[in-house]
């Protein structure tokens, strides 16, 4: 089993993204589409009933699908509900799905494999970044026989990972499922947008049990849709 957790809200913040109704729901379509079929997906509303109402709408008998409307956190404080996804977690196996986001379909095969083969505790990867404006160097061209209809025409670009500040986020990390690792994660404290990325895998890296990690040598499929500092916003 693997549990992908998404906190997820509709209202709007200096910087977030745009259509956000749309792109939750193309979200949770990718990952009802995976290939993968011991899987969930945690969806917790921060506080935002529209989220809540779609989910009644539209997935509430998806038995693949929980959700969990919680208190509203103050901004760029999604660290306490990424831990309680942690704790909700059934599976062996956890990744990241921002609600602006997309995976494809052999995305969750990937990284579960990727875990439990070499019995490891962090697996990080390189991300698709949508590359409307070419800021980014072209390191590979990849090619997607599936990707969503109307993000055909694109390029994107693979942003490479490593295993330091600003270079981990949600979206290119998984690991396996300790319900110890709940407590690691922390709140932004202004550093740049990625300080509650990095200080979960330093704790992860740092665990008294010792962790096991490595990184993919191929991006697994997770597509970053909206970047701000290359005004992309698919």
């Amino acid at each position: 089993m693997h549990s992908v957790i998404m906190v997820a809200t509709m209202e709007e913040y200096p910087g977030c993204a745009k259509n956000r109704e749309h792109k939750f729901k193309r979200a949770v379509q990718s990952f009802l589409d995976n290939l993968w079929k011991e899987k969930e997906l945690i969806i917790i509303s921060d506080g935002c009933r529209k989220i809540e109402n779609v989910y009644y709408q539209l997935y509430k008998n998806e038995s693949q699908i929980r959700f969990l409307l919680a208190d509203k956190q103050p901004l760029k404080y999604p660290g306490k509900l990424r831990g309680i996804g942690c704790e909700m977690a059934a599976g062996e196996t956890v990744s990241y799905l921002d609600s602006d986001d997309y995976i494809d379909s052999h995305f969750i095969a990937k990284v579960h494999q990727g875990i439990t083969l070499y019995n490891l505790d962090l697996l990080y990867y390189d991300l698709l970044v949508a590359d409307q404006h070419l800021e980014y160097p072209n390191l590979e061209d990849f090619k997607r026989g599936d990707i969503i209809d109307e993000l055909k025409g694109y390029k994107w670009t693979a942003v490479p990972s490593k295993l330091e500040r600003r270079m981990i986020g949600t979206g290119n990390i998984s690991h396996a499922a300790r319900k110890s690792y709940a407590s690691y994660w922390h709140n932004w404290d202004g550093e740049a947008g990625s300080s509650e990325d990095w200080r979960f895998i330093e704790s992860v890296i740092k665990d008294p049990a010792g962790c096991c990690h490595s990184r993919s040598k191929f991006p697994t499929g997770y597509y970053v849709c909206h970047y701000s500092p290359s005004n992309v916003d698919l």
